[in-house]
């Protein structure tokens, strides 16, 4: 089930600094977004993880598409990282711009 994609830390030490998970669960899209880890959009009704953070007192937003769930969710069940590490070169080729109006109504 994709709710195993929560027993992953996608950060796994990489927060230097204060920090702190305020929220971390699977939710479905309201609006469109973008992963924060492959850059894919992810559609309106998509179930995703969602977690907001604070990192030396700013407040964080990260969403993880479906895709880099499952990924995920190998990594708990198979000690697999690179299945997740290998979906952020999913969309590299592209700009942040480019990604950002397609995923901006």
């Amino acid at each position: 089930m994709i709710d195993q994609a929560l027993l992953f830390d996608p950060f796994d030490g990489d927060m230097g600094g204060e920090f702190r998970v305020l929220s971390d669960k699977m939710v479905r899209a309201a609006k469109m977004h973008c992963c924060v880890h492959c850059h894919q959009p992810i559609q309106i009704g998509e179930r995703h993880r969602a977690m907001g953070s604070v990192l030396d007192g700013d407040f964080m937003q990260h969403r993880w598409c479906a895709e880099c769930c499952k990924a995920m969710i190998v990594d708990v069940e198979h000690g697999d990282w690179e299945a997740f590490e290998d979906r952020c070169w999913t969309n590299k080729d592209r700009s942040d711009l480019e990604r950002l109006r397609e995923v901006t109504p």
